[in-house]
């Protein structure tokens, strides 16, 4: 993120003025580099690695605590309810390393770098997961062109356990929190992430984007609101609901 490149860039400025390396150095010398191309890379490793580790790490332990208790619970709720402030419209241990989610953790890392952005850690944890679940395809994709056994994959969070009796909306698909339309969902019909301004405002599914039909049971006509004209301030959201 923004924050750990201007770190990188004020660490890589002292490290050439220190050991005389010249300024036009391309940056991958200080990591992974090319062989044969900017010669010996120093191999060190960009700050964004060890805070990606540390989060996903404690919020990893979190929602995974093997006895309920308040901490296990507010992990829970977090990610449940960033998860569908991003878009999620079904169980979130469903949706992690979805094609749905790869596509919105795009949108999501332009959103969270905007000024005045107010992330919170279980965004960046959905954010992380994204990021590991592309570099998992890649190096399955990799194996399997390369005739090698591909290792086996597991769901990104699995849960050991039958235990639904706190109603947690993180394991189960028909809680309310995801009861919000039969229509398909934007991505289904678009094939990408939505627009962070519709899916801020709540706006996931085709029928959200709909007049209401005159018959009234639920039904919608077909035709679509302006988008300029009819969603008005839900463009720019002012808050959001609770989740879990």
């Amino acid at each position: 993120m923004k924050e750990a490149d201007e770190v990188e860039r004020l660490w890589r400025t002292a490290f050439r003025g220190i050991f005389k390396i010249r300024h036009n150095t391309p940056v991958a010398h200080f990591y992974g580099g090319q062989p044969n191309r900017v010669a010996d890379s120093l191999h060190g490793r960009h700050v964004i690695v060890d805070a990606v580790g540390a989060l996903y790490s404690t919020c990893r332990r979190a929602l995974a605590s093997p006895e309920d208790s308040s901490e296990r619970a507010i992990a829970r709720s977090a990610l449940a309810r960033r998860a569908r402030k991003w878009g999620c419209t079904t169980s979130p241990c469903e949706w992690l390393g979805s094609d749905a989610h790869v596509a919105t953790a795009v949108v999501m890392e332009k959103e969270m770098e905007t000024k005045g952005a107010r992330p919170e850690a279980f965004d960046f944890f959905l954010l992380y997961t994204a990021w590991l679940e592309v570099q998992d395809r890649a190096v399955h994709k990799e194996r399997v062109e390369a005739g090698r056994e591909p290792l086996r994959r597991r769901p990104v969070m699995a849960v050991e356990h039958e235990e639904t009796r706190w109603g947690e909306a993180l394991m189960i698909p028909d809680h309310s929190a995801w009861k919000n339309g039969t229509s398909k969902t934007l991505y289904d019909v678009l094939g990408t992430a939505a627009p962070a301004s519709l899916v801020g405002a709540g706006i996931t599914r085709v029928e959200h984007l709909c007049c209401p039909g005159d018959m009234g049971g639920g039904a919608f006509v077909h035709s679509l609101c302006s988008v300029g004209e009819d969603l008005g301030p839900l463009a720019q959201p002012q808050g959001e609901s609770r989740v879990g």
